[in-house]
């Protein structure tokens, strides 16, 4: 007689966030084109120890990008995926230095995430050798939130330009009982 699996808890799935977070995007993981036509890349990370898939979708244009990422639970004997929690974002990035940029928002993002630190599933605040600025206001937690990250550039003494923008909400996608 199999054992029945029971769906993870809140914390268990936040968890299971920061680990693809981290072999993801921020990690440098292989985003995949699988079709040629949409300008869509997807990372998946599937643990079956957990029962847990992720799948990581983004979309750009050069300098708009949306981007969703879905963690799906399947229950034993079942051939269902469920989502359990899902996150999208959109936002700009300036093309001329968006290599520096981007680069910038991974190590945001990795620090945040190696110390699992949930600020709206992104990274917190930082200066690096005073030119790059990563500012995030987040409401929220990780069962509901909603926020806006940037990075600004200091140009000169005397101007600051913003070079990187999104706007982001998550949620999870069921309902926590209560004990």
């Amino acid at each position: 007689m199999a054992t029945e699996i029971k769906l993870p808890s809140v914390a268990e799935i936040q968890e299971f966030f920061f680990e693809v977070a981290l072999l993801g995007y921020a990690g440098g993981g292989k985003f995949i084109r699988e079709h040629t036509l949409l300008p869509e890349k997807n990372f998946t990370y599937h643990d079956p120890n957990k029962h847990l898939l992720c799948i990581d979708s983004y979309r750009t244009n050069g300098e708009f990008s949306s981007e969703e990422m879905i963690i799906y639970f399947m229950k034993f004997g079942e051939a269902i995926w469920t989502p359990l929690w899902s996150m999208q974002y959109h936002g700009w990035c300036k093309v001329e230095g968006k290599k520096k940029y981007i680069a910038f928002l991974k190590e945001r993002l990795r620090e945040a995430y190696e110390k699992k630190v949930f600020e709206g599933g992104r990274g917190y605040f930082h200066n690096a050798n005073k030119k790059l600025f990563y500012s995030n206001e987040f409401h929220g937690g990780f069962e509901k939130c909603f926020g806006y990250e940037k990075i600004d550039e200091l140009c000169d003494d005397t101007q600051i330009r913003n070079v990187f923008w999104h706007r982001y909400q998550c949620l999870l996608l069921f309902k926590v009982e209560a004990d």
